[in-house]
């Protein structure tokens, strides 16, 4: 378990630690225009994008703006309209690559 979870931390709560400041995060490199990505939707809080390496035909992965460790720590009241741009993002991509549902997947990764 990450030692800041066990603290009921979040990254943010770190000193120097702002949205988008993680130097090794991909995604928020993504989001910081720093590596490039074949945008699908943005808005104030989040970011969809092609995924490099697709496991299927219009695999995206949207991602929110701000960076959370994982999805525990994102506040609640951000669950919502996240999967609201979730949602929105499917209905758009099953029009351009019909397919037979849809997956939610978070990876977690050691550090």
């Amino acid at each position: 378990m990450n030692v800041l979870h066990e603290k009921g931390m979040r990254m943010s709560d770190v000193p120097g630690n702002r949205p988008h400041e993680s130097a090794t995060c991909a995604f928020c490199r993504i989001i910081r225009h720093e590596e490039q990505a074949s945008l699908v939707f943005e808005d104030s809080l989040s970011l969809a994008f092609l995924d490099q390496r697709p496991l299927f035909p219009g695999h995206c992965l949207l991602v929110p703006k701000e960076h959370y460790e994982i999805l525990a720590d994102l506040p609640a009241s951000l669950v919502g309209p996240l999967f609201q741009n979730v949602q929105s993002r499917f209905a758009g991509t099953q029009k351009l690559f019909p397919m037979a549902g849809s997956r939610f997947h978070q990876t977690l990764v050691q550090p």
